[in-house]
C-alpha cells in the first residue's frame, strides 16, 4: 500500500485504517489515533475509524512560497480542494454511515500535553458530505490566537499539521467517560465512571449523569433520575428527547461493562505506565470504546486518598521568616523532636506511649520550599497521647482542639477512668514542679552559662572535624536532656498570664482598655534586649566623638569599617574593640536569622555599621523615651487595677501575687530564650569551624557551603558512612534549588497536602479561606492613631516605603528597624510588645499593634487603613 512505512503516498490509500496497527508509533497519526490502536491490542470493540495523517495537511501549502504568514496559511486552507480520491476513500470506508465524528488527533509535545486540550475544533455528528469541510475547520484551529500565543510564550516551534480521525457515530442507548483515577479526589486506587442516556461522545453538564466508583472493594453506584437524553436526527442535528418515566432510574451502565472498563484502564496503565480516560458508548448491550487518551499532568492532581495533613508556619514565623538552610533544618528538627517529647512527658504521656509513637516526634516539623512548617497532623497525634485528650473525648466528644480533625481522638491507650486518675497525679506533679521552678531555673541558667563559657574558651583552631563533631554531640546530649526547665517556665508563664488577663477583664473598657501586657511593659530588664541596648550604647559613643560622628555621616559602610580596622587613633581603636566585643558576645543573637537567610551575614561588622549609621541619622542615641512610655503605661494600668481592687482585699492579694509571679516568669522566659540563642550560636560556631576545615582540605569550595548540608550528612562524612563522597556536587545541587526557593514567593499558611507532600500539592493555596471581617484587633504596643497606605514587608532586601506608609509584616524582623522612623504605623501578625522592634517603635513614637490574627489575609499592598493603636483596632477604608 505504501513505498515506505514512514511516508504516505497520495497515489495509493490516503487514510490509515483501524486495522493498520503497524503505524501505532508514527507521530503523524497523533495521540488519539495511537490510543485507538492500543485498544485493538486488548480486544476492545471500537467503532470503525480512519485517520488522515498530519503529513497530508502539507498539500494545502504546497503552492506557498513562505509558511511564516498565518493569514496566508488560513487562506490556503480555505482555497484547498481535496482530491477526488479522498472523497472516494471515505465513501468506501463508511458506505452505510449517514453521520461521522470528525476529531483532531494532535501529537503533543512533552511537558505541554494538556496545554492544547479543547483548543482544536471537534465535531460529533457530521453528514459524510460535510466531512472534508470539518477537516479544514480542524486544520484552521491550529492557527487560533490562543494556540499561537501559547506556542510563542513557551518557545514551541510552529505546527503545520494535525492528524484528523473520522469515526463511525454510535447511536447509543447510553454513553460516558471512564477515568483511570478519580478526577477530583485524585485517588489512584479508584476508577470513576460518569454516564448518561443517549449518544456516544456526549456527557453534557445539562443532563443528569450516573456516577460509579470502582475499587477493589466493589462498585459504588450513584444512580440519579435521568429525565432526558441526546439523540442524532437524520439531518445531523442533536436533539434532547424525554426518557420514559419507567426507565428514568435505570442504571446507565451495566456492572459487566463497568468491570470491562475497569479492566481496560488497568491494562492501559500496565502497558504504558500512565493513567487513561476512555470515552465509551453502549448500543444493543454492546460496549464500544470511542477514544482513549492519557491523563496528563498528574502533578497538578493530588491524591486525596493519601494521608491528609495541614502545615502551618505560625510557630516559626517570627524567627524563621525566610528560607532555612539544610543544616539549620536538621538541627531544628532534632531540637523540635526533643521539645515535643518533653512536652508530651510533662503533660502525662506514659513512657510506653512515647515509645509506641516515637516516629511521630520526628515528623512534627517539615520543610516546604525551604520554609519551616509545623505538621498539624503530627501535633494533633501528640495531643491525643495525653490523658486530658482522653477525658475530652469521653465527656466532650464535640470538642476540637483544632479546626481540622485527623482522626486521632482514640490514640490514648487507657480508659477514661485511667485518664482521670493520671490527671489527678499530674496535678500533684505540677504543684511540685511549680514550687521548685525558681530554684531549678537558677540552677539551669548557671549550668548553661558554664557550658557557654567552656565552649567560648575553646581553642577552635586546634580542633579537627572529628573532635568538633564530638563537641557538638556532647552539647546536644547534655542540653536536650535538661531542656524541660525552659519549657516549664513557658507553660507556667502562660498560666499566670491567662489568670492576669481574667482578673483585669472586668475593668478594661473598650474606650480606654487595660490589657495584661500593659502591666508587664518594663522591658528593660529582659535579657533579649541586651543586643539592642548595646547597639544604642555604641551609637552614643560615636555621637559623643565629633571625629567618629563625621566619619559615620560622610563615608559608606565598607569604607567606615576598613578605616576603623586600620586607624590607630585612640578613639578609633576603642570603637574597634567595642564593636569586636559586641560581635563576639551578641553574634549569636542573630544566629537564627543567619540560618534563615543564608545569603545575608546579619552579624557581620558591615551590617552593624549600617545599623549604627541609621541610628545616628535618626538621632537614636538612647531608649529614654521608650522607657518613659513604658513606665507611664504600666503605672496607669497599675493605678486602675489598684482602684478596682481597693475594696476587695482577697482579690487584691491574688491579683498582686499573680502579677508578681507573671513578671518573674516573663523574666525567666526571656532569659532562657536568650540562653537558647547563645546555645544556637555555639552550634553555629562548631559547624562554621567544620566548614573551615572542610574548605582547607578541599572537601568544600567555601566554608559557608557547610550550611547546605545536614548535620547527619556532615557527621556521616566524618565517620566514613557517607552515601556520597562528592560533597561539592551535593552542595551545588542544593545551592541551585535554594536559589530557586529564594526567588519564589513564600508558600501559603496553612497548607493542605495529600499523600506525599512534595508531589501534586499546591503550596500556594491556603488550606482554608480567610473569613473576611470589617476590622481586625490586636495588642497595642505603642499608642496612637493614624491613617495610611499599607506597605507589606515580605522579607526582601529591596523593600521601599514612602514616608507615612503603614508597615505590615508577618513578624518582627531586624531589617524593619531601618524603616521605622519614616513609618506611619507598624502592624505585626505575630510578635510581642517586649520585642526589641516594639521597643524601638516606642522610642520613635510609631503607633504599633502586634498579634493581629489574619492580618496578611485582610490587607494587601496599597490598601488605605485606619490604625487605632489605643483600642487595637485596624479597619480598611474604602478609597
Amino acid at each position: 500500500m505504501m513505498k515506505d512505512e514512514h511516508t504516505f503516498i497520495l497515489t495509493h490509500m490516503i487514510f490509515i485504517q483501524d486495522s493498520q496497527t503497524q503505524y501505532i508509533t508514527h507521530p503523524a497519526i497523533g495521540e488519539k489515533a495511537k490510543g485507538l490502536f492500543m485498544l485493538k491490542q486488548f480486544d476492545l470493540d471500537t467503532p470503525r475509524w480512519v485517520v488522515l495523517p498530519a503529513d497530508f495537511m502539507a498539500e494545502a501549502f504546497k503552492n506557498l512560497s513562505s509558511l511564516s504568514n498565518t493569514r496566508d496559511l488560513l487562506r490556503a486552507i480555505d482555497d484547498y480542494v481535496f482530491p477526488a480520491s479522498v472523497e472516494a476513500e471515505l465513501a468506501l470506508f463508511f458506505s452505510h454511515d449517514a453521520h461521522l465524528a470528525v476529531r483532531p488527533s494532535a501529537w503533543l509535545e512533552h511537558g505541554h500535553e494538556d496545554a492544547f486540550v479543547g483548543q482544536f475544533d471537534s465535531f460529533l455528528a457530521v453528514p459524510r458530505a460535510h466531512v472534508l469541510q470539518k477537516i479544514k475547520a480542524i486544520w484552521r484551529s491550529i492557527f487560533s490566537e490562543k494556540v499561537l500565543s501559547y506556542r510563542a510564550a513557551h518557545r514551541l516551534g510552529p505546527s503545520l499539521g494535525i492528524a484528523v480521525i473520522i469515526q463511525e457515530v454510535v447511536e447509543a442507548q447510553s454513553s460516558g467517560i471512564a477515568f483511570g483515577l478519580h478526577p477530583t479526589r485524585g485517588s489512584r486506587k479508584e476508577k470513576f465512571v460518569s454516564a448518561v442516556f443517549g449518544i456516544g461522545g456526549i456527557v453534557s453538564a445539562d443532563l443528569e449523569a450516573d456516577t460509579y466508583s470502582v475499587t477493589e472493594g466493589g462498585i459504588d453506584r450513584q444512580i440519579v433520575r435521568k429525565r432526558e437524553k441526546l439523540t442524532v436526527q437524520k439531518d445531523g442535528t442533536i436533539t434532547t428527547d424525554e426518557v420514559l418515566r419507567i426507565h428514568q432510574h435505570d442504571q446507565a451502565v451495566a456492572d459487566e461493562h463497568l468491570l470491562t472498563l475497569s479492566k481496560a484502564l488497568d491494562n492501559l496503565r500496565e502497558e504504558n505506565q500512565q493513567f487513561y480516560q476512555l470515552e465509551f458508548a453502549i448500543r444493543d448491550e454492546k460496549l464500544y470504546i470511542l477514544q482513549a487518551q492519557p491523563i496528563w499532568r498528574l502533578d497538578k492532581l493530588p491524591d486525596t486518598s493519601g494521608e491528609y495533613t495541614i502545615w502551618d508556619n505560625v510557630a516559626y514565623a517570627e524567627h524563621f521568616a525566610g528560607v532555612t538552610t539544610p543544616l539549620a533544618f536538621s538541627c531544628i528538627k532534632t531540637y523540635t523532636e526533643a521539645d515535643q517529647k518533653i512536652r508530651a512527658s510533662f503533660f502525662g504521656a506514659s513512657k510506653a506511649t512515647l515509645k509506641r509513637y516515637k516516629g511521630i516526634f520526628s515528623s512534627a516539623v517539615g520543610l516546604i520550599n525551604g520554609r519551616l512548617y509545623s505538621n498539624l497532623r503530627a501535633h494533633q497525634t501528640l495531643e491525643a497521647m495525653l490523658p486530658s485528650s482522653r477525658v475530652d473525648v469521653h465527656f466532650l466528644p464535640s470538642k476540637r482542639r483544632t479546626a481540622h480533625d485527623f482522626g486521632t481522638a482514640e490514640i490514648y491507650p487507657g480508659s477514661a477512668n485511667e485518664a482521670w486518675w493520671n490527671l489527678v497525679l499530674l496535678m500533684g506533679k505540677m504543684v511540685s514542679r511549680y514550687r521548685s521552678l525558681s530554684r531549678e531555673g537558677d540552677e539551669f541558667r548557671k549550668y548553661v552559662e558554664k557550658v557557654i563559657r567552656r565552649y567560648q574558651n575553646l581553642d577552635w583552631q586546634m580542633k579537627n572535624p572529628h573532635e568538633l563533631m564530638q563537641l557538638y554531640l556532647q552539647l546536644e546530649r547534655t542540653l536536650l536532656t535538661k531542656w524541660d526547665i525552659p519549657f516549664q517556665v513557658d507553660f507556667f508563664f502562660q498560666v499566670h498570664f491567662g489568670w492576669l488577663q481574667k482578673q483585669i477583664m472586668p475593668f478594661s473598657i473598650h474606650s480606654n482598655p487595660v490589657v495584661a501586657t500593659d502591666l508587664l511593659l518594663d522591658a528593660k530588664a529582659l535579657a533579649t534586649h541586651y543586643p539592642l541596648q548595646r547597639r544604642i550604647e555604641i551609637a552614643q559613643k560615636i555621637h559623643a566623638s565629633a571625629f567618629l560622628k563625621t566619619l559615620f555621616e560622610t563615608e559608606g559602610t565598607k569604607q567606615i569599617w576598613h578605616f576603623i580596622q586600620h586607624d590607630n587613633r585612640e578613639e578609633t581603636v576603642g570603637l574597634r574593640h567595642t564593636i569586636e566585643d559586641y560581635l563576639a558576645h551578641t553574634n549569636t543573637h542573630n544566629m537564627v536569622s543567619k540560618h534563615s537567610h543564608f545569603y545575608v551575614d546579619h552579624d557581620s561588622p558591615d551590617d552593624l555599621i549600617a545599623t549604627l549609621k541609621y541610628y545616628l541619622h535618626r538621632h537614636i542615641s538612647d531608649l529614654d523615651h521608650a522607657r518613659h512610655v513604658e513606665a507611664q503605661v504600666q503605672a496607669a494600668a497599675e493605678e486602675k487595677a489598684n482602684h478596682h481592687f481597693r475594696r476587695s482585699p482577697i482579690k487584691r492579694w491574688w491579683y498582686n501575687k499573680t502579677l508578681r509571679k507573671t513578671r518573674e516568669m516573663l523574666r525567666m522566659k526571656e532569659d532562657f530564650q536568650y540562653d537558647y540563642i547563645h546555645v544556637l550560636g555555639i552550634v553555629k560556631q562548631v559547624f562554621s569551624v567544620i566548614g573551615k576545615r572542610f574548605s582547607e582540605e578541599g572537601i568544600l569550595e567555601f566554608e559557608s557551603d557547610i550550611f547546605f548540608l545536614s548535620k547527619e550528612e556532615i557527621f556521616a562524612f566524618i565517620e566514613g558512612s557517607s552515601i556520597t563522597t562528592d560533597l561539592n556536587g551535593l552542595v551545588a545541587v542544593r545551592k541551585e534549588e535554594y536559589e530557586r526557593f529564594q526567588s519564589m514567593p513564600a508558600p501559603a499558611s496553612p497548607i493542605a497536602t495529600f499523600g506525599i507532600p512534595y508531589k501534586s500539592n499546591d503550596f500556594f493555596a491556603a488550606a482554608k479561606e480567610f473569613v473576611q471581617h470589617d476590622k481586625l484587633c490586636g495588642v497595642v504596643s505603642c499608642q496612637g492613631k493614624v491613617q495610611g497606605t499599607v506597605r507589606i514587608w515580605k522579607g526582601d532586601e529591596d523593600f521601599v516605603m514612602a514616608e507615612g506608609e503603614v508597615i505590615v509584616a508577618k513578624s518582627a524582623h531586624w531589617r524593619i528597624e531601618k524603616e521605622l522612623s519614616g513609618a506611619g504605623a507598624l502592624l505585626l501578625e505575630k510578635g510581642s510588645v517586649w520585642s526589641p522592634l516594639s521597643v524601638l517603635a516606642r522610642q520613635l513614637n510609631v503607633p504599633s499593634v502586634v498579634e493581629i490574627d489574619g492580618l496578611l489575609s485582610y490587607l494587601k499592598d496599597g490598601d488605605l487603613v485606619d490604625v487605632d493603636a489605643i483600642s487595637g483596632e485596624i479597619k480598611k477604608i474604602e478609597k
